[in-house]
């Protein structure tokens, strides 16, 4: 093995300040341990049937969003 120095792009920019939230889609408990993690699945489907996102209140309120609104 070889050392190499590697130094991360992250770290070049505050990526925080131009992308202050941070957005993970497609898990669901549903879809832990089928080894699948797609709507394709027709039961995974049915046991999530409807698309949603969850969104901290601060964060709402701080947009305009209120809850049932998209």
């Amino acid at each position: 093995r070889v050392d190499v120095r590697y130094e991360s792009e992250q770290f070049k920019e505050d990526w925080a300040k131009s992308y202050p939230v941070n957005v993970i889609s497609g898990r669901v408990v549903e879809h832990m341990g089928t080894g699948t993690e797609t709507r394709a699945s027709h039961y995974l489907a049915e046991l999530s049937p409807e698309m949603y996102g969850e969104l901290h209140p601060n964060m709402a309120a701080k947009l305009g969003i209120k809850h049932g609104e998209m």
